[in-house]
């Protein structure tokens, strides 16, 4: 299979808000069934071993499928709705991350509540709005810890963070460790 092939399936999309198949019983029976037949096909020295076993893959793959599918269709309406206000939300994020870091700038910025905000980033990504975004600075912190050659405070400045030990508790905080000891732990 292909990488293409294989992102045809929606399970694979990193970017859904519940990759997870749940099932009943008798379905966990057939795919237990499915991934022994894989396995002892791959213990066979036979003609076709490994077309038979990407077939076996492929059916898996089918049927998984139309698991989730049926799954998701339950929660589709919401969640739809849903992941598309978070789109929305992270549009939004990018844009604005260093100089805007409170949930009630983005809500309002949606013409939606915070809690309801809140509501939508735990539902897509199992985060507080907060949590997302500091992440996001985060994540900006790091790269600009590592490329470029501004100092602690200026980098913390740029990022929106007037007071360098705040941001320096903020960060340690998230990695248990300080943008100084980061630093030097990269670089050894």
């Amino acid at each position: 299979f292909t990488r293409n092939h294989i992102q045809n399936f929606p399970f694979f999309y990193y970017d859904q808000p519940s990759p997870v198949i749940y099932l009943k019983n008798e379905k966990i029976n057939y795919f237990t069934n499915l991934f022994l037949s894989v396995l002892n096909e791959s213990k066979q020295i036979e003609l076709y071993k490994a077309e038979k076993i990407l077939t076996l893959i492929h059916l898996i793959y089918i049927d998984c499928e139309r698991e989730y599918v049926a799954n998701q269709q339950k929660i589709e309406i919401q969640q739809h709705t849903y992941v598309r206000q978070f789109k929305d939300f992270q549009v939004l994020v990018e844009e604005n991350y260093k100089s805007h870091k409170s949930a009630a700038f983005y809500s309002d910025k949606l013409n939606i509540s915070p809690k309801h905000l809140n509501r939508i980033c735990q539902s897509v990504i199992g985060k507080t709005t907060t949590e997302y975004i500091i992440e996001r600075v985060l994540l900006e912190a790091k790269r600009e810890i590592i490329y470029q050659k501004k100092s602690l405070s200026e980098i913390a400045y740029n990022l929106g963070y007037e007071d360098y030990p705040y941001f320096s508790r903020i960060f340690k905080k998230h990695f248990n460790e300080n943008p100084s000891e980061f630093i030097n732990k990269y670089r050894q």
